[in-house]
């Protein structure tokens, strides 16, 4: 049976409809499934004292002479009416029989009983559905058997059933080193919880001679996929890497194997570099009776190192006691039980540092850093994360991460603003710092001349090698991406500007403070909370989004 409203004729079965006198809208479901292309909706003649429009909804259209609405696909009808200016207005929509995924990953099946004298659809008439919708591969039709069955014994609606799925590509798995010696904890390192293991780390580990350190795990290949559609899917490759070893250890290409080849201590630097030394340990401190420490292997030291003194290691190095304007360089990892105090102390170490306080030094790290107590007015850099327990307090100074950052507060009312990217390759931030203040002083030169001359009709050659200068720095500041791991000269290209690093405060961020993730600047114009700073992977912008209690 059709139905009709006052000037309108709708072309299919439903289960009610909704007097056009009424002052209140609603809706009115139908349960016949209706074809694609199928009319919906017709007026029919006007009265003369009633006029009404025809609207569509979701799924369906409106004829280009407005007096007919289409089915887009097959689904169910939905009607609502309502008056817009005692206008009566009539939309209908559809609820899809079969909704694919915005990806071609999945499809989903919606079915409601049919009216009385009409059949369930049977199988095959849903895979000629899901054909015409482009669905060919990942169909399971058990999962479709068993919508059907249900429907019929339960005469009730079956919606959002997943009938179809594709094939998601398997990405090969990075090459690794798996070592088979106890390393102990690496500080800094994020659980699977989300947290941060803040143990002291293993410095001196012993090993014997032909011990097996470690064995490298090669990369694997991706596997592609399908999409529902029969699209192949690509998938990455795992990365290699090289293993790198010192003199005193061996690998074997053969096994993949890494051995001692003497007895010491063992470093690890990074993730996939192995030494093996002797350990030179230093009672006391560093100071006129020691003199400096140039070492080709592993040194604890159980004091501090005094003002003036230099240590510089191919291995590990442990200090019991703090840094006093000296400078300390290791090949290996760092620990120091105490601070680096001083602007004249300098640190830099190719992996790790885990120390207690920082005031007033400067510490480079080619890996983690992690700080135990707080950081004031210093200069911080890391090639990978920056992390502290949630009480720590970084207080002026700047701070460049290549990985993210976490602590406690961020800067203090009282305080100069602070720098603070992460994200960002620590040796390109600091060409990208190089080429601002070269073009500034560039800048000021040719300014000068102009303020001093005019506009003259004979610019001398140096102004003008100066303002070529000017515009060969313009362009590789233009196209210079900070981004760690991606091509140098590929700013302005989405592909390899996006970054998942993040900044995490636990405690607030003070205002005035900068805010650099990636190649993107934000000033913190108020201060702020708990929350985390992060990089919209669709817009490329720096949103902000407060902490979740765990």
């Amino acid at each position: 049976m059709l139905y009709n409203i006052s000037g309108v004729r709708i072309h299919f079965y439903s289960s009610s409809i909704t007097d056009m006198s009424l002052e209140e809208s609603e809706t009115v479901s139908s349960c016949e499934l209706v074809a694609t292309g199928q009319p919906l909706l017709t007026l029919t003649k006007k009265e003369e004292s009633l006029e009404i429009t025809l609207d569509a909804g979701k799924h369906t259209e409106l004829s280009d002479d407005g007096c007919e609405v289409l089915s887009c696909c097959y689904g169910y009808p939905i009607i609502t009416i309502s008056k817009q200016e005692d206008v009566p207005s009539i939309c209908v929509s559809l609820t899809p029989l079969v909704e694919v995924s915005e990806d071609a990953m999945e499809a989903r099946l919606n079915l409601f009983p049919p009216p009385a004298k009409q059949d369930i659809p049977n199988a095959e008439m849903l895979l000629m559905v899901l054909k015409q919708q482009g669905v060919v591969c990942g169909i399971d039709r058990h999962a479709l058997g068993a919508v059907l069955a249900k429907l019929k014994e339960d005469g009730q609606p079956q919606l959002n059933s997943l009938i179809a799925r594709g094939k998601a590509p398997n990405d090969g798995k990075d090459a690794s080193i798996r070592f088979e010696v106890e390393i102990g904890p690496l500080p800094g390192k994020i659980l699977a919880d989300g947290t941060i293991d803040f143990r002291e780390r293993l410095m001196f580990v012993g090993v014997d001679k032909d011990q097996l350190l470690a064995c490298k795990i090669p990369a694997t290949q991706g596997h592609p996929g399908t999409n529902l559609a029969g699209e192949e899917l690509q998938a990455t490759d795992g990365n290699d890497i090289t293993a790198k070893v010192s003199e005193e250890t061996h690998y074997s290409e053969e096994d993949r194997t890494i051995r001692a080849t003497a007895p010491g201590v063992l470093s690890v630097v990074g993730d996939n570099t192995i030494r093996v030394s002797s350990k030179q340990k230093i009672n006391g401190d560093i100071n006129f009776h020691t003199g400096n420490v140039r070492s080709n292997n592993c040194v604890e030291i159980s004091g501090s190192v005094l003002p003036g003194f230099m240590v510089s290691a191919k291995g590990n190095v442990s200090i019991g006691g703090t840094i006093q304007s000296s400078s300390i360089n290791s090949h290996g990892n760092i620990v120091i039980k105490g601070g680096i105090i001083g602007s004249k102390s300098k640190v830099s170490v190719q992996g790790d540092a885990d120390i207690h306080h920082i005031e007033k030094g400067r510490l480079a790290a080619g890996g983690n850093i992690v700080i135990r107590t707080g950081g004031y007015y210093s200069f911080l850099q890391a090639g990978g994360n920056i992390h502290c327990p949630e009480n720590v307090k970084i207080i002026g100074g700047d701070v460049v991460a290549g990985g993210s950052l976490s602590c406690g507060q961020i800067g203090s009312p009282t305080g100069e603003p602070m720098n603070i990217a992460v994200g960002v390759d620590p040796h390109r931030y600091r060409r990208y710092q190089d080429l601002q203040q070269e073009y500034h002083e560039v800048l000021q030169e040719t300014q000068g001349w102009y303020h001093r001359h005019g506009r003259v009709q004979k610019v001398p050659g140096l102004i003008r090698e100066l303002e070529a200068k000017m515009r060969a720095i313009e362009q590789e500041i233009s196209t210079l991406n900070l981004v760690p791991d991606t091509p140098e000269d590929s700013l302005g290209d989405r592909m390899f500007c996006h970054t998942q690093e993040s900044l995490t405060v636990h405690s607030c961020i003070t205002a005035g403070n900068v805010v650099r993730i990636g190649n993107e600047i934000m000033v913190v114009e108020h201060d702020l909370g708990s929350c985390t700073f992060k990089m919209d992977k669709n817009s490329g912008e720096i949103t902000i989004a407060p902490i979740k209690q765990r």
